[in-house]
Protein backbone atom coordinates (compact mmCIF):
# COMPACT_ATOMS: atom_id res chain seq x y z
CA UNK A 1 0.00 0.00 0.00
CA UNK A 2 1.32 3.41 -0.97
CA UNK A 3 1.51 5.96 1.85
CA UNK A 4 1.93 9.61 0.90
CA UNK A 5 5.29 10.96 2.15
CA UNK A 6 3.55 13.80 4.02
CA UNK A 7 1.36 11.31 5.89
CA UNK A 8 4.34 9.07 6.63
CA UNK A 9 6.26 12.01 8.07
CA UNK A 10 3.22 13.04 10.11
CA UNK A 11 2.92 9.55 11.56
CA UNK A 12 6.53 9.66 12.72
CA UNK A 13 6.27 13.09 14.32
CA UNK A 14 4.21 12.61 17.47
CA UNK A 15 5.07 16.07 18.79
CA UNK A 16 3.64 17.71 15.66
CA UNK A 17 0.44 15.66 15.99
CA UNK A 18 -0.05 16.73 19.60
CA UNK A 19 0.70 20.37 18.77
CA UNK A 20 -1.85 20.35 15.93
CA UNK A 21 -4.55 18.86 18.11
CA UNK A 22 -3.92 21.37 20.88
CA UNK A 23 -4.26 24.18 18.34
CA UNK A 24 -7.54 22.87 16.90
CA UNK A 25 -8.98 22.05 20.30
CA UNK A 26 -8.03 25.52 21.53
CA UNK A 27 -10.02 27.03 18.64
CA UNK A 28 -13.01 24.94 19.61
CA UNK A 29 -12.75 25.97 23.26
CA UNK A 30 -12.43 29.66 22.34
CA UNK A 31 -15.68 29.35 20.41
CA UNK A 32 -17.41 27.56 23.28
CA UNK A 33 -16.27 30.21 25.77
CA UNK A 34 -17.15 33.09 23.45
CA UNK A 35 -19.73 33.11 20.66
CA UNK A 36 -21.44 29.90 21.79
CA UNK A 37 -21.44 30.45 25.55
CA UNK A 38 -25.09 31.54 25.94
CA UNK A 39 -26.32 28.98 23.44
CA UNK A 40 -24.53 26.15 25.26
CA UNK A 41 -26.10 27.21 28.55
CA UNK A 42 -29.50 26.98 26.85
CA UNK A 43 -28.54 23.60 25.41
CA UNK A 44 -27.89 22.32 28.93
CA UNK A 45 -31.42 23.32 29.94
CA UNK A 46 -33.00 21.96 26.79
CA UNK A 47 -31.10 18.68 27.10
CA UNK A 48 -32.44 18.34 30.65
CA UNK A 49 -36.03 18.68 29.46
CA UNK A 50 -36.77 22.41 29.29
CA UNK A 51 -39.06 23.59 26.48
CA UNK A 52 -37.34 25.27 23.54
CA UNK A 53 -39.47 28.38 24.01
CA UNK A 54 -37.76 28.95 27.38
CA UNK A 55 -34.28 28.71 25.82
CA UNK A 56 -34.19 32.02 23.97
CA UNK A 57 -30.63 31.93 22.55
CA UNK A 58 -31.09 28.41 21.29
CA UNK A 59 -34.50 29.14 19.83
CA UNK A 60 -33.24 32.27 18.08
CA UNK A 61 -30.37 30.35 16.45
CA UNK A 62 -32.90 27.82 15.08
CA UNK A 63 -35.28 30.48 13.76
CA UNK A 64 -33.08 33.26 12.38
CA UNK A 65 -30.32 32.51 9.85
CA UNK A 66 -28.51 35.77 10.69
CA UNK A 67 -28.25 34.72 14.34
CA UNK A 68 -27.03 31.28 13.27
CA UNK A 69 -24.43 32.88 10.99
CA UNK A 70 -23.10 35.01 13.87
CA UNK A 71 -22.88 31.89 16.02
CA UNK A 72 -21.06 29.74 13.46
CA UNK A 73 -18.82 32.24 11.65
CA UNK A 74 -16.15 32.49 14.39
CA UNK A 75 -15.93 28.71 14.65
CA UNK A 76 -15.74 28.09 10.91
CA UNK A 77 -13.11 30.81 10.43
CA UNK A 78 -10.98 29.44 13.27
CA UNK A 79 -11.27 25.86 12.00
CA UNK A 80 -10.36 26.82 8.44
CA UNK A 81 -7.32 28.71 9.71
CA UNK A 82 -6.37 25.79 11.95
CA UNK A 83 -6.68 23.26 9.14
CA UNK A 84 -4.60 25.56 6.98
CA UNK A 85 -1.80 25.39 9.53
CA UNK A 86 -2.31 21.67 10.17
CA UNK A 87 -3.76 20.01 7.03
CA UNK A 88 -3.58 16.56 8.62
CA UNK A 89 -5.00 17.61 11.98
CA UNK A 90 -8.17 15.94 13.24
CA UNK A 91 -11.27 18.15 13.45
CA UNK A 92 -12.16 18.06 17.19
CA UNK A 93 -15.84 17.31 16.63
CA UNK A 94 -17.70 14.09 15.98
CA UNK A 95 -18.34 14.01 12.25
CA UNK A 96 -19.56 11.68 9.55
CA UNK A 97 -19.93 11.58 5.78
CA UNK A 98 -21.63 8.97 3.62
CA UNK A 99 -23.38 8.84 0.24
CA UNK A 100 -23.68 12.56 -0.33
CA UNK A 101 -24.58 13.71 3.18
CA UNK A 102 -22.54 14.56 6.25
CA UNK A 103 -22.78 16.08 9.68
CA UNK A 104 -20.68 17.70 12.37
CA UNK A 105 -21.82 17.49 15.98
CA UNK A 106 -21.13 20.94 17.39
CA UNK A 107 -22.29 20.30 20.95
CA UNK A 108 -24.25 17.86 23.09
CA UNK A 109 -25.82 17.97 26.52
CA UNK A 110 -28.14 15.48 28.14
CA UNK A 111 -30.59 14.24 25.52
CA UNK A 112 -29.90 17.10 23.09
CA UNK A 113 -27.40 17.71 20.30
CA UNK A 114 -26.67 20.58 17.93
CA UNK A 115 -25.43 19.56 14.50
CA UNK A 116 -24.41 21.12 11.22
CA UNK A 117 -25.77 18.93 8.42
CA UNK A 118 -25.08 19.16 4.71
CA UNK A 119 -26.39 17.37 1.64
CA UNK A 120 -24.98 17.18 -1.85
CA UNK A 121 -27.06 17.01 -5.01
CA UNK A 122 -29.50 14.11 -5.27
CA UNK A 123 -32.31 13.41 -7.72
CA UNK A 124 -35.66 11.72 -7.31
CA UNK A 125 -34.41 8.56 -9.07
CA UNK A 126 -32.15 7.89 -6.07
CA UNK A 127 -35.06 7.90 -3.59
CA UNK A 128 -36.44 4.80 -1.91
CA UNK A 129 -40.17 4.13 -1.93
CA UNK A 130 -40.33 4.06 1.87
CA UNK A 131 -40.28 6.65 4.65
CA UNK A 132 -39.19 6.21 8.28
CA UNK A 133 -40.57 7.83 11.43
CA UNK A 134 -38.47 7.98 14.61
CA UNK A 135 -39.36 9.26 18.06
CA UNK A 136 -37.82 12.42 19.44
CA UNK A 137 -37.84 16.12 18.63
CA UNK A 138 -35.98 17.83 15.80
CA UNK A 139 -35.74 21.48 14.80
CA UNK A 140 -33.99 22.49 11.57
CA UNK A 141 -33.05 25.76 9.94
CA UNK A 142 -31.81 25.99 6.36
CA UNK A 143 -28.67 28.15 6.25
CA UNK A 144 -27.61 27.80 2.61
CA UNK A 145 -28.68 26.17 -0.61
CA UNK A 146 -32.09 25.09 -1.81
CA UNK A 147 -33.98 21.82 -2.13
CA UNK A 148 -37.40 20.41 -2.85
CA UNK A 149 -39.09 17.34 -1.51
CA UNK A 150 -42.00 16.38 0.71
CA UNK A 151 -43.07 16.58 4.33
CA UNK A 152 -44.73 13.40 5.62
CA UNK A 153 -47.11 13.12 8.57
CA UNK A 154 -48.09 9.83 10.15
CA UNK A 155 -51.83 10.17 10.77
CA UNK A 156 -52.88 6.70 11.84
CA UNK A 157 -51.37 3.29 12.55
CA UNK A 158 -53.39 0.08 12.61
CA UNK A 159 -52.93 -3.59 11.76
CA UNK A 160 -49.39 -3.23 10.46
CA UNK A 161 -50.21 -0.34 8.12
CA UNK A 162 -50.44 3.43 8.35
CA UNK A 163 -52.16 6.37 6.78
CA UNK A 164 -49.52 8.86 5.67
CA UNK A 165 -50.21 12.42 4.53
CA UNK A 166 -47.72 14.39 2.47
CA UNK A 167 -47.25 17.94 1.26
CA UNK A 168 -44.63 19.57 -0.98
CA UNK A 169 -41.53 21.02 0.69
CA UNK A 170 -39.63 23.98 -0.72
CA UNK A 171 -36.48 24.38 1.35
CA UNK A 172 -34.30 27.50 1.10
CA UNK A 173 -32.32 29.80 3.39
CA UNK A 174 -34.40 30.88 6.37
CA UNK A 175 -36.96 28.05 6.24
CA UNK A 176 -37.40 26.46 9.68
CA UNK A 177 -38.92 23.02 10.30
CA UNK A 178 -40.12 21.15 13.36
CA UNK A 179 -39.87 17.40 12.81
CA UNK A 180 -39.66 14.14 14.75
CA UNK A 181 -42.17 11.66 16.07
CA UNK A 182 -44.98 11.62 13.53
CA UNK A 183 -43.41 14.16 11.13
CA UNK A 184 -40.42 13.76 8.86
CA UNK A 185 -39.08 15.03 5.54
CA UNK A 186 -37.60 13.63 2.37
CA UNK A 187 -35.37 15.66 0.07
CA UNK A 188 -35.75 14.77 -3.59
CA UNK A 189 -33.84 17.46 -5.47
CA UNK A 190 -30.98 19.60 -4.15
CA UNK A 191 -29.46 22.53 -5.96
CA UNK A 192 -25.73 22.23 -5.37
CA UNK A 193 -25.22 21.81 -1.63
CA UNK A 194 -27.66 22.26 1.22
CA UNK A 195 -26.56 23.29 4.74
CA UNK A 196 -28.87 22.87 7.74
CA UNK A 197 -28.48 23.68 11.44
CA UNK A 198 -30.23 20.95 13.41
CA UNK A 199 -31.25 20.68 17.05
CA UNK A 200 -32.28 17.18 18.09
CA UNK A 201 -33.52 15.79 21.38
CA UNK A 202 -34.14 12.16 22.22
CA UNK A 203 -37.37 11.17 23.93
CA UNK A 204 -37.14 10.10 27.58
CA UNK A 205 -38.59 6.69 26.69
CA UNK A 206 -38.24 6.45 22.90
CA UNK A 207 -40.98 4.69 21.01
CA UNK A 208 -39.97 2.22 18.30
CA UNK A 209 -39.19 3.64 14.87
CA UNK A 210 -41.25 2.50 11.89
CA UNK A 211 -40.58 2.40 8.17
CA UNK A 212 -43.56 2.36 5.82
CA UNK A 213 -44.06 2.00 2.10
CA UNK A 214 -45.29 5.36 0.87
CA UNK A 215 -47.63 4.00 -1.79
CA UNK A 216 -49.91 1.99 0.54
CA UNK A 217 -48.67 2.59 4.10
CA UNK A 218 -47.55 -1.02 4.58
CA UNK A 219 -45.15 -1.54 7.49
CA UNK A 220 -41.73 -2.54 6.14
CA UNK A 221 -39.53 -2.42 9.22
CA UNK A 222 -39.77 -1.76 12.94
CA UNK A 223 -36.84 -1.08 15.26
CA UNK A 224 -36.36 -0.17 18.89
CA UNK A 225 -36.05 3.52 19.65
CA UNK A 226 -33.80 2.84 22.64
CA UNK A 227 -30.08 2.69 21.83
CA UNK A 228 -29.25 0.01 24.39
CA UNK A 229 -32.16 -2.13 23.30
CA UNK A 230 -31.23 -1.58 19.66
CA UNK A 231 -27.74 -2.93 20.39
CA UNK A 232 -29.29 -5.97 22.08
CA UNK A 233 -31.56 -6.48 19.06
CA UNK A 234 -28.54 -6.44 16.74
CA UNK A 235 -26.76 -8.95 19.01
CA UNK A 236 -29.81 -11.24 18.95
CA UNK A 237 -29.95 -11.11 15.16
CA UNK A 238 -26.23 -11.83 14.92
CA UNK A 239 -26.42 -14.83 17.25
CA UNK A 240 -29.28 -16.23 15.19
CA UNK A 241 -27.40 -15.65 11.93
CA UNK A 242 -24.31 -17.39 13.36
CA UNK A 243 -26.41 -20.39 14.40
CA UNK A 244 -25.29 -20.14 18.03
CA UNK A 245 -27.51 -22.85 19.51
CA UNK A 246 -25.82 -22.38 22.88
CA UNK A 247 -27.38 -18.89 23.06
CA UNK A 248 -30.95 -20.22 22.95
CA UNK A 249 -31.36 -20.51 26.77
CA UNK A 250 -30.16 -16.93 27.20
CA UNK A 251 -32.59 -15.72 24.56
CA UNK A 252 -35.36 -17.73 26.16
CA UNK A 253 -34.74 -15.92 29.46
CA UNK A 254 -35.02 -12.58 27.66
CA UNK A 255 -38.50 -13.59 26.45
CA UNK A 256 -39.65 -13.76 30.07
CA UNK A 257 -37.78 -10.68 31.30
CA UNK A 258 -38.96 -7.14 31.87
CA UNK A 259 -37.63 -5.96 28.49
CA UNK A 260 -39.88 -4.37 25.88
CA UNK A 261 -42.38 -6.55 24.07
CA UNK A 262 -40.56 -5.86 20.80
CA UNK A 263 -37.20 -7.14 22.11
CA UNK A 264 -38.84 -10.13 23.80
CA UNK A 265 -40.53 -11.10 20.54
CA UNK A 266 -37.27 -10.85 18.61
CA UNK A 267 -35.56 -13.01 21.24
CA UNK A 268 -38.39 -15.55 21.01
CA UNK A 269 -38.08 -15.80 17.23
CA UNK A 270 -34.32 -16.25 17.50
CA UNK A 271 -34.68 -18.92 20.20
CA UNK A 272 -37.11 -20.83 17.99
CA UNK A 273 -34.68 -20.68 15.09
CA UNK A 274 -31.69 -21.83 17.15
CA UNK A 275 -33.30 -24.49 19.33
CA UNK A 276 -36.83 -25.52 18.43
CA UNK A 277 -37.55 -27.31 21.69
CA UNK A 278 -36.26 -24.50 23.86
CA UNK A 279 -37.98 -21.77 21.83
CA UNK A 280 -41.27 -23.67 21.58
CA UNK A 281 -41.34 -24.17 25.34
CA UNK A 282 -41.09 -20.44 25.87
CA UNK A 283 -43.65 -19.77 23.14
CA UNK A 284 -46.12 -22.10 24.85
CA UNK A 285 -45.49 -20.52 28.25
CA UNK A 286 -46.17 -17.03 26.91
CA UNK A 287 -49.27 -18.24 25.06
CA UNK A 288 -50.70 -19.54 28.35
CA UNK A 289 -49.83 -16.45 30.43
CA UNK A 290 -52.97 -14.31 30.70
CA UNK A 291 -50.95 -11.36 32.01
CA UNK A 292 -48.46 -11.26 29.14
CA UNK A 293 -48.96 -8.61 26.44
CA UNK A 294 -47.54 -11.08 23.91
CA UNK A 295 -50.03 -13.79 24.79
CA UNK A 296 -52.26 -13.35 21.73
CA UNK A 297 -49.51 -13.21 19.05
CA UNK A 298 -47.75 -16.09 20.83
CA UNK A 299 -50.95 -18.14 20.82
CA UNK A 300 -51.51 -17.47 17.12
CA UNK A 301 -47.92 -18.41 16.28
CA UNK A 302 -48.07 -21.57 18.39
CA UNK A 303 -51.32 -22.68 16.75
CA UNK A 304 -49.90 -21.99 13.30
CA UNK A 305 -46.72 -23.97 14.06
CA UNK A 306 -48.71 -26.89 15.50
CA UNK A 307 -50.93 -26.98 12.42
CA UNK A 308 -47.90 -27.00 10.12
CA UNK A 309 -45.72 -29.26 12.28
CA UNK A 310 -47.89 -31.53 14.54
CA UNK A 311 -44.75 -33.19 15.93
CA UNK A 312 -44.08 -30.04 17.95
CA UNK A 313 -46.85 -31.12 20.34
CA UNK A 314 -44.51 -33.86 21.56
CA UNK A 315 -41.85 -31.43 22.73
CA UNK A 316 -41.44 -31.28 26.48
CA UNK A 317 -41.24 -27.78 28.01
CA UNK A 318 -38.65 -29.04 30.45
CA UNK A 319 -36.11 -29.46 27.67
CA UNK A 320 -35.21 -25.77 27.76
CA UNK A 321 -32.65 -24.97 30.51
CA UNK A 322 -33.84 -21.33 30.57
Amino acid sequence: MRIDPAIAEWRRDGAAQRSAQRDLESARQTWRDGAARSLLADLDRYGAGEELGCCHELQSALRCPTTADALLAPLISAMIAGQGRHPLGQVPFRHHYSHGSGLVQLAASGRATVLLVFYEAVSSKDQADTIAFADGERHELCLAGAASGHLFALEKQADGAARIASEPLDLRRGVALKLGGDRTKRLERIAGRLVILRLAREAVNPRPSHEYRIADGALIHRASGDREESREEIAIALLARMGRQDAAPVLARITRSGRSDHLRWQALRAALALDTACGFAQLSAIAEDRGDALREPARLLRDHLLASHPQLAKLEPGLCPA
